[in-house]
């Protein structure tokens, strides 16, 4: 068995079929995580809504929490980027901003 039909038959991957994925209901803002600037998008389920970018530092985070609050966004997806996203992560945490934190 070569190394490519090992990793195939021992992938623990759920296959899906068109239409059972799982969407989130309402607002989520994605965040693409820079050193010194950060992306975000706002989206509903049949477009976006908002996006643009911030500096990564204290008060573009606090201008990220306003546009949230402001717009009711429901749930942030943020991409994991070395140290970068933590502060984000612990500032949306602390304003009980339910947060995602995944690999790019």
């Amino acid at each position: 068995m070569t190394r490519k039909e090992w990793k195939r038959k021992n992938k623990k991957v759920l296959e899906l079929a068109e239409g059972e994925g799982k969407r989130k209901d309402g607002l989520v803002m994605g965040i693409d995580v820079h050193r010194d600037v950060f992306a975000y998008c706002i989206v509903d389920e049949k477009s976006i809504l908002k996006e643009s970018e911030l500096s990564n530092n204290k008060e573009g985070i606090r201008k990220l929490i306003r546009i949230l609050l402001k717009m009711r966004v429901g749930s942030v997806a943020i991409e994991s980027t070395a140290q970068y996203h933590l502060k984000i992560v612990y500032e949306l945490i602390r304003e009980d901003i339910p947060v995602l934190v995944a690999n790019p």
